[in-house]
């Protein structure tokens, strides 16, 4: 029996856990006829790794080698947070041009008022 008990664990110690769980379920897989493609697969692992990547220093990467092959790979705390700084960096610069288009299109309207008006008082002459 695998228990889980109301405590912190370490990686290593989730990693063993993961594997007994595994283990088990593939124990218990000749009472079940259930079969996974490899999308199935990847999915479960892109899950997981999104979560872990959530809460780790580093990022795991779930990358396609060709048509139905995938590769992990580890990338360093210093590759994310380059990531990070780049992903801030656009942010910023889209949050800039939102500023300027709202800039200018508020000196269009402007512009258009001020040309409203008097035609206003042409018609209202009338």
């Amino acid at each position: 029996m695998i228990q889980i008990e109301e405590k912190s664990y370490t990686v290593e110690e989730v990693a063993e856990i993961v594997q007994q769980i595994t283990g088990y379920i593939g124990d218990q897989s000749h009472h079940n006829t259930l079969t996974y493609s490899a999308s199935d697969v990847y999915w479960v692992i892109r899950d997981l790794l999104r979560y872990i990547n959530g809460r780790m220093d580093g990022e795991f990467v779930l990358t396609a080698k060709q048509k139905g092959t995938w590769q992990i790979n580890y990338t360093d705390q210093k590759s994310g947070q380059r990531r990070t700084e780049e992903k801030r960096r656009q942010e910023l610069r889209q949050t800039t041009d939102y500023l300027a288009d709202q800039k200018a299109l508020r000196r269009q309207r402007a512009t258009q008022t001020a040309t409203v008006r008097p035609l206003e008082r042409i018609l209202s002459r009338k």
